[in-house]
């Protein structure tokens, strides 16, 4: 395992044990831990946040909690799975995608954002 996932992991760590703190603090009336505080650890930390909200039943009536750590957690997964370069390194663009790109269809802003995240993904200089 790389120094980024061990890093990653132990932050997801620290965001599963602050909600469980949270979630003592608040059966015991003690001073709780902000809910600024506790989003900014999900969105550091998502897996460990969901997890937390899950395991502890903690801020799962909460619409920003229920809305906003998912979308954390697909931030993340959208990261790691197309801008992480271990994953564009290993894999190389087909000719079908290389094709696709060049056909002379809309080009409007979208096909050139696609384009340019296909090109930096792949390590290709031009089309």
């Amino acid at each position: 395992m790389n120094d980024i996932g061990i890093v990653y992991g132990i932050i997801n760590g620290i965001t599963f044990f602050i909600y469980g703190i949270d979630k003592v603090k608040a059966i015991n009336n003690k001073y709780r831990i902000p809910e600024k505080v506790l989003l900014l650890w999900a969105f550091l930390g998502p897996i460990g946040g969901l997890l937390g909200m899950q395991l502890f039943r903690h801020k799962t009536k909460k619409v920003k909690f229920k809305v906003a750590i998912p979308l954390f957690l697909c931030l993340h997964l959208f990261v790691f799975a197309f801008a992480h370069p271990v994953f564009a390194t290993e894999s190389m663009p087909s000719s079908w995608a290389i094709s696709e790109l060049m056909k002379p269809k809309k080009k409007g802003i979208l096909h050139r954002i696609c384009m340019m995240t296909y090109m930096k993904i792949f390590h290709v200089k031009s089309l």
